[in-house]
């Protein structure tokens, strides 16, 4: 604490003294007389004049939060299921076995949008398609978008989507074992995982095997796992 000296006023009353008027005697109190004396002001220390109080810090969203496109280039061609775990694994993870498993960075996600660039097809077949996998216990419209190319053309417009309410990919998902969307593309297609993720905090996220890594250093896993190697990250370090 810290004393602050600053001025007040002590007031003294003198008594009153007999006066004559024109008819009769008044009594006339004499005027105030005011004497100049020091008082103490405490002033809190760090908190400004006049003892102000401080503020508390307000709340915050402590886990931190990044919105990214992914991108992946399709080596193999047919039809892939995507889950949660190989989502996880694809946005980047630790090797803590060397030649065996790697930590995902990432806890949790939401995917926006998924789209696909589909490499030169025959016409008459099917270029691409994305399909969403629907959440146990709901209603949805059975839902497939798909881009096939009319005879004489062999180049085709990208296919995108965004999961439909209901599926689960809609939903914020953590790692599991469960199927979010299922693609069919050829060899050479190009893909866009426009996705929503934390990095971890609270949730506990499993290790993924690997074939090759070296202890330490990050590598972003295959779209869809380490078992079929479909779509492998593009400008990034991976491995199988």
């Amino acid at each position: 604490m810290q004393a602050e000296i600053s001025k007040s006023k002590f007031v003294v009353l003198k008594a009153p003294r007999l006066v004559r008027t024109e008819s009769k005697f008044e009594l006339k109190s004499e005027p105030e007389a005011k004497l100049d004396a020091p008082s103490v002001r405490m002033k809190k220390m760090g908190l400004g004049d006049g003892g102000v109080g401080a503020s508390l810090p307000p709340s915050i969203q402590i886990t931190p939060k990044l919105r990214h496109t992914f991108r992946f280039y399709q080596t193999v061609g047919g039809h892939t299921a995507v889950t949660s775990n190989s989502v996880l694994a694809a946005l980047g993870g630790v090797c803590y076995v060397a030649n065996s498993l790697v930590k995902p960075m990432a806890s949790s996600f939401k995917i926006n949008k998924v789209t696909i660039y589909p490499a030169p097809n025959l016409s008459g077949t099917s270029a691409c398609n994305i399909a969403w996998a629907l959440a146990t216990g709901t209603q949805i419209r059975d839902e497939e978008k798909d881009r096939t190319l009319p005879d004489g053309l062999t180049v085709s417009a990208p296919v995108s989507s965004k999961p439909p309410r209901g599926s689960l990919a809609a939903m914020w998902q953590a790692g599991s074992t469960n199927s979010l969307f299922f693609t069919d593309a050829l060899i050479g297609s190009v893909l866009d995982l426009d996705i929503s993720f934390t990095l971890s905090n609270q949730f506990l996220t499993a290790g993924q095997s690997v074939v090759t890594g070296t202890l330490g250093v990050i590598y972003y896993l295959y779209l869809d796992g380490s078992t079929s190697h479909n779509w492998i990250p593009v400008g990034v370090p991976s491995t199988l």
